[in-house]
């Protein structure tokens, strides 16, 4: 990558320091006499080039790093001004406070962009920057001992910003038996904030800072200014209790709790072959809960209270009033209870994995050491929590891969093309996407990609289109042209027409052909496949049939779209037929 740095008059800045980011190693050239700089080693991929010289206002590109690239100048204008107060309670200058560096044009902040930028306030609480940028970033204001202020939009300006972040909140108390008054001993304490800005989750439980208390007492800490924290309080033998909404301008605030008697929720869980599910992972999700599995298992993405059952098979918890729902995972099956549905079984048997074992092919041959990727419909259903899952593995040197635990249902199986969220597809390849039913107990066996031939073609952009695109982020399907059944005899528009034709033969004809038709579209496979730079394509193991080409998302971007492209591909002796069908140059329209 190569450019020019130049004040706002052309000048060329000598000495001028261009930077890019890749993982985390940093690339960076200093300008010469003639303000020209050169950075090599830069991946092909959409990068963020920041700009600094002494007296200068900070720059930033962002662009999309290729070999037929532009040079990447910078006009760097005389640096502004942003000076920040934080002051205590007291009116006073709190030094050492710090201004954390958070964003600044974009959500995709790499904590690089301003490097070298003192971040802390000077002994009377004051924090000056001569070299800002001309628009806004945004920032933390984090008290030394102190609330931490997050997402502060600050720009240069005249006047002096002045922040008063609160003294750090202590919340202490005694836990004790409400019939009897004697302390409990042993309990666990967690705390937790509400509606934090930026996240969709209306509590948001610190289940990593979770302590045991042992003598009856807990005292916890918090830095971080939200609408309101709270407390929680699990010991075994009494309801779970949870404090009321605690201010974050509270200071020391001393809670105490009494807890109420009630006996321990037990389930014990059994194998579906009739032994003890011991040991089994357990989540117990509360409302706008995180829940995720992989593989038959939590992962760490999973925010929710984790047990696990005993060598018997049984789970015991602290008994609670708000609703929740308690998810097993074992290696031998899984289990949902809802506490919604009524009392809760003393017993239950865990439901079987399903499995899968196959091969996967690309062209001819066997794909060694690809990602594939199960989507299904099965698995944890919940309106509580926000559950996802999935199944994914590598095939061997032989392209045969297995996976043990599956939840039974049906969906598709096939490579998994991994896009990034700014530079696309990380390869240039294509999968077939095979269905599958899976059942309980049973292990379905599969072949991904064999046979058929290769379809290829280029996307050409409209004359004159001068925006960017970055091919790597499209996201080509490929389905057999299977024509949609479409309802006759009804003015779409009229709402009681509609509704009527419904209840007509029909309208109850054309709902058994939409049945029909979607129940056919789950039988058959689909391919996908990304996109190289120059816009080619290629997309293996086609089988002879009538298929349309169609792309997911990424053209309304740059406001282009693809009109869906019909095409036929003819029977051939064998298998598989080496030679590619080329559809040519397909043409991308305006939106």
């Amino acid at each position: 990558m190569t450019g020019t740095v130049t004040d706002e008059n052309g000048k060329p800045i000598e000495n001028a320091l261009v930077r890019t980011k890749y993982a985390n190693e940093i690339r960076e050239s200093k300008t010469d006499l003639d303000g020209k700089y050169t950075i090599t080693g830069c991946e092909p991929k959409v990068s963020r080039i920041v700009c600094s010289a002494p007296g200068r206002a900070r720059e930033l590109h962002e662009v999309l790093i290729d070999q037929a690239m532009a040079p990447v100048n910078f006009t760097m204008p005389p640096g502004r001004n942003v000076r920040i107060r934080v002051l205590d309670e007291n009116e006073k200058g709190v030094a050492r406070s710090r201004i954390f560096f958070q964003g600044w044009r974009g959500a995709q902040f790499d904590y690089f962009e301003f490097d070298g930028v003192n971040e802390y306030t000077d002994d009377h609480g004051v924090w000056e920057w001569n070299e800002a940028p001309i628009d806004e970033f945004e920032a933390d204001i984090c008290r030394k001992n102190g609330m931490q202020m997050p997402y502060q939009l600050i720009k240069p300006r005249d006047e002096e910003y002045i922040f008063r972040p609160l003294r750090l909140l202590v919340v202490s108390g005694r836990v004790t038996d409400k019939a009897t008054g004697e302390l409990v001993k042993n309990f666990r304490c967690v705390h937790g904030g509400r509606n934090e800005p930026r996240r969709r989750i209306g509590e948001n439980w610190e289940l990593s800072d979770t302590y045991t208390s042992n003598d009856g007492n807990y005292r916890i800490t918090r830095d971080r200014d939200v609408p309101a924290h709270m407390v929680r309080i699990e010991a075994a033998g009494y309801k779970v209790a949870v404090s009321r909404d605690i201010q974050s301008n509270e200071g020391n605030v001393e809670i105490n709790f009494e807890l109420t008697r009630a006996p321990d929720i037990a389930i014990a869980f059994k194998t579906p072959d009739d032994q003890p599910a011991s040991e089994a992972d357990v989540t117990i999700g509360l409302a706008d809960d995180q829940i995720m599995t992989k593989n038959g298992e939590f992962t760490s993405q999973t925010y929710a209270v984790r047990l696990k059952t005993d060598k018997a098979g049984v789970l015991k918890m602290p008994f609670r009033d708000q609703p929740f729902e308690i998810y097993v995972l074992h290696p031998s099956g899984f289990a949902l209870v809802r506490s919604a549905d009524g009392a809760l079984p003393e017993q239950l048997t865990l439901t079987a994995w399903a499995s899968v074992s196959g091969t996967i092919y690309s062209g001819n041959k066997p794909a060694a050491n690809v990602r594939i990727a199960l989507y299904t419909n099965g698995g944890f259903m919940s309106e509580l929590c926000r559950v996802s899952g999935g199944s994914q593995t590598k095939s061997d040197g032989n392209g045969m891969f297995v996976m043990p635990r599956v939840f039974p249902g049906t969906g598709r199986i096939g490579r998994n093309i991994v896009y990034m969220h700014d530079d696309g597809a990380t390869e240039v390849t294509s999968t077939q996407q095979m269905p599958a039913t899976l059942v309980a107990g049973e292990t379905l066996t599969t072949e991904i990609g064999r046979g058929g031939r290769p379809i290829v073609g280029k996307f050409v952009l409209p004359p004159d289109f001068n925006r960017p695109v970055i091919w790597g982020k499209l996201r080509l399907e490929l389905e057999t042209d299977l024509p949609q059944p479409i309802p006759i005899g009804v003015d779409r528009d009229d709402p009681q027409a509609v509704a009527k034709w419904q209840q007509s033969k029909k309208g109850r004809e054309f709902h058994a052909a939409i049945f029909d038709w979607q129940a056919r579209k789950a039988t058959l496979p689909t391919f996908e496949a990304s996109v190289d730079r120059d816009g080619t394509f290629r997309i293996d193991n086609v089988t002879p049939g009538k298929f349309v080409l169609s792309e997911w998302s990424a053209l309304r971007e740059v406001q282009l779209s693809l009109t869906p492209r019909s095409f036929e591909v003819p029977e051939f002796e064998g298998d598989y037929n080496e030679t590619p069908l080329d559809l040519g140059k397909i043409k991308l329209v305006p939106q």
